[in-house]
């Protein structure tokens, strides 16, 4: 998976929940591994992002035909 997109999600989250909750009180996961509940401080908000599949509309589907295309390359991060 294209590493850009998954740094412009952690980016995306981390802006979305910090104007709600402030910056010191979201904290980002950053590996897959299990999580041990008991280290985590129950005043903060854990995002844990494990796993992202590529999304293209019908349009880019018709642009992107191979396995290659569909996950290489990919420049833009849309969280709508």
């Amino acid at each position: 998976m294209c590493d850009r997109i998954t740094k412009c999600l952690f980016s995306c989250f981390q802006n979305f929940y910090a104007e709600r909750f402030g910056t010191e009180n979201v904290v980002i996961i950053k590996d897959s591994n299990a999580v041990d509940m008991s280290v985590l401080d129950p005043e903060k908000a854990y995002i844990q992002i494990t796993y992202v599949e590529p999304y293209f509309e019908a349009y880019e589907l018709r642009h992107r035909v191979t396995y290659f295309d569909r996950n290489f390359n990919m420049s833009k991060c849309n969280t709508a």
